[in-house]
């Protein structure tokens, strides 16, 4: 704690600035606020953003995610079939040598369709890996957890999740305290395909018994691409996702209470004549945060819009629309408790060619919006994931400026 000693002329001075600053905040906040928000431009200057290249390899390096504890950084990403992890022991400043932990089998090569989360010395990572080649290619889902900030020679083995008919894919992964949580997709083969919506809690910090529950029944449709997040305490789980039963895809939102056993609550967020899909969630206090983008098949257009959910996903909602021009991709979200903003990172085809894209929300996403270009690359610079610890921001994606594409990494 540092401490500071104030004149009372000084003392004067900051309590007249108190005040003033309370009755603009006030009259913002009474203020109705209203979707299509006057955006706040702004480029960040190569000073405000430290830039590392983390890989340098002949071959494609694809579908970095990002996970944050402490000052650890871990970055899982793929080469073919090969699942690779790097990590950062001082917040991002410099990076150890690469680890290949999966090497065998068929890895499901799609963005965002693996997961990693920390949680104090644990790292969880959660993929879905064939041990059929194609065209006989049986996805399951794996996990597996390192037990030391990421450390080499403290992984665990691989743990077959899933058993049965189908492909089980594009599992995503949340842990708080001794409970890992885990939602992911089963296609059931039935007609028009069912994929539905599954979701498992693994105790005593992932080695423990576990439990399964399906969260959707969308018998007409299909539900697809979940993601999950879990609030300090663990005591509610959060997962959205998309499903065509409405006739095109909207996203809908689960609240699990009761560390994933309760009662399980189920709203829809979007509600529109054109597709709204790829969503994200993150959580904090009482609040839930969500991200998805809405696709217009005629003109052929996308934008990004955001929504925070009051009272743990069941209270008022409050949306926004963060984009207008261009076509915007992939968004994915995180919230930063010493700002109290919500941020977005997603790709945008805006410039010409694509480059990744950062919002700033204030007020709990309610508030002020700021748009930042984070790349300025002859390629496209794609695929961004995004963590936030103790007000510094990270920031991963691919980028094929170099040739090939490499993982690039930011943080502020």
């Amino acid at each position: 704690m540092r401490y500071s000693i104030k004149t009372d002329k000084e003392d004067k001075k900051l309590k007249r600035l108190a005040k003033h600053t309370f009755f603009i905040l006030l009259i913002f906040l009474l203020s109705p606020i209203q979707t299509s928000t006057k955006i706040i431009f702004a480029k960040i200057s190569s000073a405000s953003w430290t830039t590392k290249r983390l890989t340098n390899n002949p071959a494609d390096l694809k579908f970095p995610r990002i996970a944050v504890s402490g000052n650890y950084v871990h970055v899982l990403f793929s080469e073919g079939d090969i699942l690779a992890y790097k990590r950062s022991t001082d917040g991002g400043a410099t990076w150890e040598a690469r680890q290949n932990l999966s090497t065998s089998g068929y890895l499901y090569k799609y963005p965002y369709s693996y997961a990693v989360v920390a949680d104090g010395p644990y790292v969880h990572v959660v993929i879905p890996r064939s041990a059929k080649p194609a065209p006989n290619l049986d996805y399951k889902i794996w996990y597996r957890r390192n037990t030391f900030y990421g450390k080499s020679g403290h992984w665990g083995d691989w743990r077959q999740l899933t058993l049965g008919s189908g492909d089980f894919n594009h599992p995503d992964i949340a842990a708080n305290g001794q409970y890992v949580h885990i939602a992911y997709e089963r296609d059931l083969g039935g007609v028009p395909g069912n994929l539905e919506i599954f979701y498992k809690r693994i105790s005593n910090y992932g080695v423990g018994s576990s439990i399964t529950r399906r969260l959707t029944y969308s018998l007409t449709g299909s539900s697809r691409r979940p993601r999950i997040a879990t609030p300090s305490g663990g005591y509610y789980v959060f997962v959205v996702y998309q499903d065509t039963w409405p006739g095109n895809w909207q996203v809908f939102f689960k609240q699990i209470p009761n560390f994933g056993e309760g009662i399980i609550t189920t709203r829809r967020l979007t509600n529109n004549l054109i597709n709204s899909n790829y969503p994200d969630v993150s959580t904090y206090s009482s609040y839930v945060f969500v991200t998805f983008r809405n696709y217009d098949p005629s003109p052929g257009t996308s934008d990004v819009f955001s929504k925070t959910l009051e009272n743990n996903g069941i209270g008022n909602i409050t949306t926004r629309r963060l984009t207008y021009a261009g076509n915007c991709y992939y968004p994915n979200i995180a919230f930063d408790s010493t700002t109290e903003k919500v941020h977005v990172a997603y790709h945008s085809s805006s410039p010409g060619n694509l480059e990744v894209f950062f919002k700033e929300i204030m007020f709990y996403g309610k508030g002020f919006i700021t748009t930042y270009r984070l790349t300025y690359n002859d390629g496209g610079s794609i695929y961004p994931d995004i963590a936030i610890q103790g007000g510094t921001i990270h920031i991963v994606y691919q980028d094929s400026s170099p040739g090939s594409y490499e993982i690039f990494y930011k943080y502020r």
